[in-house]
C-alpha cells in the first residue's frame, strides 16, 4: 500500500484546493484505488470472507473472525487441571495429579510445590529463602550444662548476618547462648549455658 502520491498531494496527504495558494485539488488515479481496494480485500481473504457488494459488515466482520481465530490458537495450548492430565482451560496443563500434589503454577509458567516455589526445606532443620535473604532454623542435640555444639545450615549463606537461639526447657534456670563471631557460612555454634540437660533451638540469618 503507498501513500497518494498523484500531483495536489501534500506529503502524501489529500488536501483541499485553494484557489488563493494555487494549490490544485488531488488527482486520484487507479493506482492508489486499487491499491486500497486490494489492501482492505486481502483481510477479507485472509479471514475467509468473500466480498459481497453492498455488505457494509465484510471488513469488521473479517477483523473480527481473525482476532477470534488468533484467541482460539492460543486457547489451545493451555489446559486446566483435572487430576489426570488437564483438560481446555486457562492455565497451562501440568502433569497427571500436580493438583494432588498441591502444586501452584508459578510466574514462569511451570507447575511447583509452594516448598521448591519459595526454596523451603521443611523440617526440624531446614531453611526458606525470601528474595535475597535466606533463614536457616533448626535444634540440637541434647546438651549438658555448658555444652557446646556447631550445628550446621541446610542452606550455606553468602554473607551470614545473626543468629539467635533459645533453651527448649522454658523454666526460669533455662538460658542459651550462641555468639556473632561463631556464625560462619554453613555453622553456628551453641552452647546450653542453663543448669538443665536439653537440646537448643536455633535460627540464622543471611543472604
Amino acid at each position: 500500500m503507498h501513500l497518494i502520491d498523484t500531483a495536489g498531494n501534500v506529503d502524501g496527504q489529500f488536501v483541499p484546493p485553494d484557489p488563493l495558494t494555487g494549490q490544485q485539488p488531488v488527482r486520484v488515479d487507479s493506482a492508489w484505488l486499487n491499491d486500497v481496494q486490494n489492501n482492505i480485500v486481502a483481510v477479507l481473504t485472509a479471514a475467509g470472507v468473500p466480498p459481497t457488494k453492498g455488505d457494509a459488515a465484510d471488513l469488521v466482520n473479517s477483523i473480527n473472525d481473525l482476532i477470534a481465530a488468533a484467541i482460539a490458537a492460543e486457547v489451545v495450548n493451555f489446559t486446566g487441571d483435572t487430576g489426570s492430565g488437564g483438560v481446555h482451560g486457562l492455565v497451562p496443563a501440568p502433569a497427571a495429579g500436580d493438583a494432588a500434589a498441591g502444586k501452584v503454577l508459578a510466574a514462569g509458567g511451570s507447575w511447583s510445590t509452594l516448598a521448591a516455589l519459595f526454596g523451603v526445606s521443611l523440617g526440624v532443620n531446614g531453611h526458606i529463602t525470601l528474595g535475597g535473604w535466606i533463614i536457616n532454623w533448626g535444634t540440637s542435640s541434647s546438651l549438658t550444662h555448658g555444652a557446646s555444639q556447631t550445628v550446621s545450615f541446610s542452606k550455606a549463606f553468602t554473607t551470614p548476618y545473626g543468629g539467635a537461639v533459645n533453651a527448649s526447657n522454658q523454666d526460669s534456670t533455662a538460658e542459651a547462648s550462641c555468639a556473632a563471631d561463631t556464625l560462619s557460612t554453613g555453622t553456628m555454634i551453641v552452647t546450653n549455658t542453663s543448669f538443665v540437660t536439653q537440646p537448643v533451638y536455633w535460627i540464622a540469618w543471611g543472604a
